[in-house]
Order: structure tokens, then C-alpha cells, then sequence
């Protein structure tokens, strides 16, 4: 008897402690029935002693050309910070679940919309909300379930409003398997969202806090663009357009609101993000080559182009040769000399003969130049490819649009390269590369044959022939071009120094041949040269690793500083005597700071995107490559051909300038 009160007791015990400490929970009755175009508002209380559960069973016509989704608000105006309410959905095969207030940044909001994943829907038509918190406090909340029609997009153009709180989420099927897909968003507000493009499953992430982990994705101020291809996602794709509550994203610098890191302050209700989506189809991969072979041929056209000029040395070096005969070109020349000790350099008037005296083996210095440039180009193309390369696996696994700083609004994926058209438009530079090697071996076979005629030709008359120079800056070209594509594999301030090292190297061979063309026995050292281009590559990384005002100050100093000292040196062949105060403002007057090219995230860079303009495929860029090609190629032929028609005067009568 006394054993079983003890046991009563006991159960009643035991009872009142689940009372006390087991939170109560309300249940729908039975499931709440959802059809196409049905809104249910749900609101109730709860505490850490009563919860909510809702059961919810839809019936929509999901079809192969419309699916339909559920959107779910949820809002509480009084829910406890600390001890926040839980919105868990239980969906098949997957958990979705929220806090209120919900926290982003830092910055907290009282309402919350989600759109459930639509592609389990065909297995289960059932899905369950729960509400709980776990204060003590009772807090108010308010539920709204309603289905949407159409998840997919529909139209080539639609509009789409976001918020912080509210992510906007669609889907689109790509048509065909081999269809290329630009999906081009624009904005007439600045506030800063992120764009995110993932594979049609359940589930996705369209939360700010998650929604890098898969697919690829890129900020967004105004305007923003991803190209698309069934083989990487699918035909069916899921795109989720998400909003910061600040730009600090976005923009470098932006000042935030928050007072310290650990404050969390409500946002304002008032960001909101209107987008536009724009759905354009894009030249098919086995159409790349139409554009590629156009402008292969545009190039190619040059190679002709320059057969009658090949012709007109040949005619000028033959005149040549017979106006010296002539002059009977086996007589000994009498060229002007140096008497009784005297130095040629201290004349007032300087001819080439004063300064073209020494062994003409000192012209195979010249050749030497290609030499390095190939073997330089060699080791230094090599690890910079690699580099980049990997850069663009790097940017394919995590999917981040904002590694690399491409023209979304042009940009063909082709292989590894997500902008191929910005690689494949540096041909320009190989093709005319090589054109300029095979012109400069041209004249020079035309001249040495010419020399074979009349020895007296070489020595005495024209300026003296460094057609070495030419076939390293022709090198060079090639080099640039190289270079340049691989820089635009993943174009970045980190690997900026890769499109610019061979321009720095073309401009001093160019600045070596307009000097030493008057004065062969002045050339300047092969290993000198190549010294100075290191230093130069080094200051580039430098510029880029520790850019800063101080940096330019000090860079300005020393510019000014060194071209003074070269123009003395080299131009006044270091007779400081010859040189006046005034020559200094005149060899500076044209020095001037470069300007600092802005920095932009990549968020302000996509501002700047431009759609193609040429065949389709090309963008400014790629236009700039092309004309910058041919530009710097007819630059080169001018100085090939600049002294041409010095080819009938002797050394002593030309001046040095």
C-alpha cells in the first residue's frame, strides 16, 4: 500500500516537472489546404513555454513548361534579442530555417521572406512550420504562406524587387545544350546586392551569410551580367538576387553606421533594390571561330601589304649602289679625322663619320639584344602562365566574380578562359611580331647583298645598319602579346606587371636604336640594357605591392633626377660643359607623374562593362589590342625606313642630332 503511494507520487511528480520545463505546443488540427493564387495569414504568441506548428499541404500545376513556389513571410515586432523566435520549415529531404530578428551585418530586421525550393514538390505536396523561442518572454508573430505561379522566368525581360530581408529567387532553363546565355541585370539604385547563379536543387543558398558556398556569384551596384552554359549547370539553373543593407561591399572606403563591432542596429525598411533581368543569346562556341579568322585575316592582309615595301629597298639599295659606283666607290674616302690629338666630341658640329670609327664588330652587340629577349621571355612567360592559370581554377571552384576584373557584358567563355575574346584579340601582337622579324631580315639580306657590291657602301655612306634591334623588338612585340593574353586569362591589379613588363622593354630598345643610329660607336651595352629592365620590372611590382603618395613623391624625384642626368650624358655625350641650365627645363618639360588609374572593388568595375561592338565578339578592349597592334608595327616600319633616303649620302655630311 505505502509502495503504491510512493509511486503515485512520484508519477505526479515527474508530471508536474514536464509541465513546468517542457515547453506546451500548439498544432494545427489537421493540414492547412494551399492552391494556386491562395494567401493563408497566419498569428499567434509564443514563449519557452508554448510553440507553434503549422502543417501545410499545396496542390499546384507543376508542369514541364511552369513551376509553381511558396513564399513565406514571417515578421514579429517584439521578438526578443537575445533569446531570438526560430522559423524552422521541414520540406522533403531538406530543413530551411531563420531567426527573428534577423541579423545581417550587424544590422537586424523584423521580417524575414524566404521562397522554398520548388523541385521537390512532384515527390511530397506536405511541408510543416514550426515557431519557438526559447525567452521567457511572449513575443507576437505573424505568418504568410502564398504560392507563386511561376518560378521560372517567363519573358526575355522582367523586373524584380529586393530587399535585405527578402531575396528575390527564380529560375530560367537554358534552351538547349549548347546554348550560350548572358543574363544581364541592371539597376537604377546604388545599393549594393550580390548575384548568385546555382544549379536547380534543393537546396540553395539565398541567404548573404551562405550564399558563396556553391555556384558562381558577383557584387553588384548598377549593373552586372554572367554568361551561362547547360554543360557547367544543367539546363535549369536557380538565380537568387540578394541585398546588403550597406554598401560596404561594394564600394572601397564606404563609412558604415555601426559605432563598433559588436553593435547591432535595426536597418531601415526603406532598402530596397529594384532590378531589371535581361535574357540575351549569345554566338554559339562553334561560331567562335567566324570572328576569330576575320580578324586573322585583317592581319594576314598586312603580310602583303608589306611585299612592296620589301620591293622598294630592293630598287633603293640597287640605286644606291650605282650612284656610288659612280662616284668611284673604290677610291679611298676621305673622311673627316681627328688631327693632332684632337677629341671629335669636344666639336660644336658632329658628323656620323666622327663617331662611327671603332670595329664594326661592335655591332654584333646588337644582335645580342634578341638573344636575351628569348631566352628572358622564355622564363619569364612560363611561371606567369602557370600562374594564371591557376588564378582561373581558383575563380571556377568557388565560384567568385569578383577575382578577376573581366568585361561582363563581353565576355565569351571558352575552355579555362572565361574571356576568350579578350585573349584570342592579342594575335595581333604575335602575328605582327613576326612580320617585323621577316621584314627586318628581309632588308637586312637586301642590304648585306648590296654591301657585297661595293664595300665602300657599308663604310661611308647612310647610317649605319642595326638590324638586330629590330628583330628583338619584333621579339619583344611577340612577347607582349603572350603576355598580355595571359594576363587577361584573370585580369587583376596582383598580375597587372604581366601586361605591361614588354611595353617598358620595347620602349627602351626604341629609345636604344633612335640613339645609336647616329652614333654606332656610342652603342650601349647589352647587359647595361637588360639591367635597366630589371630595375624597371621591379618598380612596377613595387608600384603595386605598396602604392601610396609617398611612393610617387619619392618616384617623381628620382624621374627628374635620372632623365636629367641621361639627357646630359648621352645627348651632350657627358660634356657638361655643352650644357646649360636651360636644356634641363626643356628635357623635363614633357616629364610628367603618371596618373593613378582608380582603384575600383569589383562591384564599381562592373559599372564600366561595355557590351561587344564588333562581329559579336569583340569589346573596346579587344579593339584597343588590335589597333594598338597595328599602330606599334607601323611605328617600327617607320623607324626601318626613317634614314632611308640618307642610303645616297656620305657619313660626312650627315649630322649628329
Amino acid at each position: 500500500m505505502i509502495g503504491s503511494i510512493r509511486c503515485q507520487s512520484l508519477l505526479i511528480l515527474l508530471g508536474l516537472c514536464t509541465f513546468i520545463f517542457i515547453p506546451c505546443s500548439w498544432s494545427s488540427t489537421s493540414p492547412i489546404h494551399l492552391r494556386n493564387n491562395d494567401k493563408k495569414i497566419l498569428q499567434g504568441t509564443v514563449s519557452n513555454q508554448s510553440s507553434a506548428h503549422y502543417s501545410f499541404r499545396f496542390k499546384t500545376n507543376n508542369s514541364a513548361n511552369q513551376t509553381s513556389s511558396i513564399r513565406i513571410t514571417t515578421t514579429s515586432s517584439d521578438a526578443d534579442d537575445q533569446y531570438p523566435i526560430q522559423i524552422v520549415v521541414r520540406q522533403y529531404r531538406h530543413i530551411t530555417s531563420w531567426e527573428l530578428p534577423f541579423i545581417i551585418q550587424r544590422q537586424a530586421t523584423n521580417s524575414v521572406s524566404k521562397t522554398l525550393c520548388p523541385f521537390d514538390q512532384r515527390k511530397s505536396d506536405e511541408f510543416v512550420v514550426e515557431i519557438f523561442t526559447y525567452s521567457s518572454k511572449v513575443s507576437h508573430y505573424h505568418l504568410s504562406v502564398e504560392i507563386m505561379e511561376d518560378f521560372y522566368l517567363s519573358s526575355q525581360s522582367e523586373n524584380f524587387i529586393a530587399t535585405p530581408s527578402s531575396s528575390v529567387v527564380f529560375g530560367y532553363h537554358i534552351p538547349s545544350q549548347n546554348q550560350n546565355v548572358m543574363l544581364k541585370f541592371s539597376s537604377n539604385s546604388y545599393t549594393c546586392a550580390i548575384i548568385s547563379i546555382q544549379k536547380a536543387q534543393c537546396p540553395y543558398f539565398d541567404d548573404i551569410s551562405n550564399i558563396r558556398y556553391t555556384g558562381q556569384y558577383q557584387t553588384m551596384l548598377e549593373s552586372s551580367a554572367m554568361s551561362l552554359k547547360a554543360k557547367e549547370f544543367g539546363q535549369d539553373i536557380v538565380v537568387i538576387i540578394a541585398v546588403y543593407p550597406t554598401n560596404n561591399e561594394c564600394i572601397r572606403n564606404f563609412s558604415s553606421t555601426t559605432s563598433s563591432p559588436t553593435e547591432i542596429i535595426k536597418f531601415s525598411n526603406d532598402i530596397t533594390k529594384n532590378v531589371t533581368v535581361e535574357i540575351e543569346h549569345l554566338l554559339p562556341t562553334s561560331s567562335y571561330w567566324i570572328p576569330i579568322i576575320v580578324v586573322v585575316c585583317i592581319f594576314l592582309g598586312l603580310y602583303v601589304l608589306s611585299l612592296p615595301i620589301i620591293y622598294y629597298w630592293k630598287r633603293l639599295y640597287d640605286n644606291a649602289v650605282e650612284v656610288v659606283q659612280r662616284q668611284d666607290c673604290n677610291r679611298l674616302a676621305m673622311l673627316s679625322v681627328a688631327l693632332n690629338g684632337e677629341d671629335v666630341l669636344d666639336r660644336s658640329t658632329l658628323h656620323v663619320s666622327d663617331l662611327s670609327k671603332k670595329d664594326p664588330k661592335r655591332k654584333a652587340i646588337a644582335r645580342q639584344y634578341f638573344w636575351y629577349l628569348i631566352v628572358i621571355g622564355i622564363f619569364y612567360a612560363i611561371p606567369v602562365l602557370q600562374l594564371v592559370v591557376t588564378y582561373q581554377r581558383f575563380v571556377a571552384e568557388p565560384g567568385n566574380g569578383g577575382l578577376c576584373y573581366y568585361n561582363y557584358l563581353c565576355s565569351y567563355h571558352l575552355s579555362i578562359f572565361a574571356a576568350f575574346n579578350n585573349v584570342i584579340s592579342n594575335i595581333g601582337y604575335i602575328l605582327l611580331g613576326f612580320l617585323l622579324i621577316i621584314v627586318a631580315i628581309a632588308k637586312k639580306t637586301i642590304y648585306l647583298n648590296a654591301v657585297k657590291r661595293c664595300k665602300r657602301f657599308e663604310k661611308n655612306y647612310g647610317v649605319p645598319q642595326r638590324f638586330g634591334v629590330f628583330i628583338a623588338i619584333g621579339i619583344g612585340l611577340i612577347m607582349e602579346g603572350i603576355l598580355s593574353a595571359c594576363y587577361h586569362i584573370c585580369p587583376n591589379k596582383a598580375n597587372f606587371q604581366f601586361d605591361t613588363s614588354y611595353m617598358y622593354i620595347i620602349a627602351i630598345l626604341i629609345m636604344v636604336r633612335i640613339y645609336n643610329v647616329r652614333r654606332p660607336d656610342l652603342i650601349v651595352s647589352e647587359h647595361m640594357v637588360f639591367l635597366v629592365f630589371a630595375i624597371i620590372i621591379c618598380l612596377t611590382v613595387v608600384g603595386v605591392l605598396f602604392m601610396s603618395l609617398a611612393l610617387w613623391i619619392i618616384f617623381t624625384i628620382l624621374y627628374i633626377i635620372t632623365t636629367s642626368f641621361l639627357s646630359i650624358q648621352y645627348y651632350y655625350y657627358g660634356k657638361w660643359k655643352k650644357f646649360s641650365l636651360s636644356n634641363i627645363r626643356n628635357a623635363n618639360k614633357d616629364g610628367c607623374l603618371a596618373s593613378v588609374r582608380s582603384r575600383y572593388t569589383p562591384a564599381e568595375s562592373r559599372l564600366h562593362n561595355r557590351e561587344c561592338i564588333f562581329l559579336e565578339f569583340y569589346d573596346y578592349h579587344d579593339i584597343w589590342h588590335m589597333l594598338s597592334a597595328g599602330a606599334l608595327f607601323t611605328s617600327f616600319l617607320l623607324l626601318l625606313t626613317l634614314d632611308d633616303d640618307l642610303a645616297f649620302v656620305r657619313r660626312d655630311n650627315i649630322v649628329v642630332f
